[in-house]
């Protein structure tokens, strides 16, 4: 019998909030996504230190303490207008 391969992907993405499942299912081809709908400031804080991205949409407040709690941090991306949440 032959042995599963397991991709590994390069990147780890984190989604903030919801978006749109294709959106994500985009996301999954090239990188590992986790999706925190909703959390408190404190869980985004804690999340975000393995991350190399981060995708927010409305509901997401992302202050210089949780960018600075993001080590890997790369790039932060935001559905929709505007960038008033980051």
């Amino acid at each position: 019998m032959a042995e599963k391969t397991v991709e590994k992907k390069p990147h780890r993405v984190l989604v903030s909030g919801p978006i749109p499942v294709e959106g994500v299912a985009l996301l999954e081809k090239v990188a590992h996504v986790e999706v925190l709908v909703n959390p408190a400031p404190s869980q985004l804080k804690e999340a975000i230190s393995s991350y190399d991205a981060l995708l927010v949409s409305d509901g997401t407040v992302v202050d210089a303490e949780t960018i600075a709690a993001g080590r890997q941090l790369k790039v932060i991306g935001r559905v929709g207008m505007g960038a008033d949440n980051i």
